[in-house]
């Protein structure tokens, strides 16, 4: 996989930054994919389950290799993996589930 370089993007709205997200994690997706056979995504906080909903949305839905997709997070909060804090069940009920 070719090496991406780091650079900082601002955005004007909350929907640009998702869109955005979901545009760049596809592109990383899609080349590991191509590269190893699968992509690891790593959760670690915040509302980015919230955000890797548009994956689940058209157009994305559709180019998503989601059988090749191992997702990882690591949980900080110490609570059950249903309840709403929990970082599992945002990313089940934002896009693991869909």
């Amino acid at each position: 996989m070719e090496k991406i370089k780091p650079e900082m993007r601002i955005f004007e709205s909350s929907e640009e930054l998702s869109s955005n997200l979901a545009d760049y994690v596809l592109q990383v997706a899609e080349s590991a994919v191509k590269e190893r056979g699968s992509f690891s995504l790593v959760l670690s906080g915040g509302d980015i389950p919230i955000r890797l909903g548009k994956l689940s949305k058209a157009p994305y839905v559709r180019l998503v290799e989601w059988s090749k997709w191992h997702v990882f997070w690591a949980e900080e909060n110490v609570v059950p993996k249903r309840h709403p804090d929990s970082y599992y069940w945002q990313a089940k009920q934002w896009f693991i589930s869909k």
